[in-house]
């Protein structure tokens, strides 16, 4: 699942204004937001930064078990 929200995010550690949304920022449940506020680019554990075949490791919601069911 990717989160896209308006404008920009700073990011604590590197102190940059990145885009905010889940390219950018990893993907965090006890976050607020749901984004973290170090960027990926800063965390070593994250090093496929801005990967076209990047995606996150996200439940399927019910919609996505439909269509897989039906094909």
């Amino acid at each position: 699942m990717d989160i896209f929200y308006e404008g920009t995010r700073h990011c604590k550690k590197c102190q940059r204004d990145l885009p905010n949304n889940s390219l950018y920022f990893p993907y965090d449940k006890s976050c607020k937001d749901k984004l973290r506020n170090v960027c990926r680019e800063c965390n070593p554990k994250y090093k496929r930064f801005l990967e076209i075949s990047h995606r996150t490791n996200d439940e399927w919601n019910a919609d996505d078990l439909y269509l897989l069911k039906s094909i």
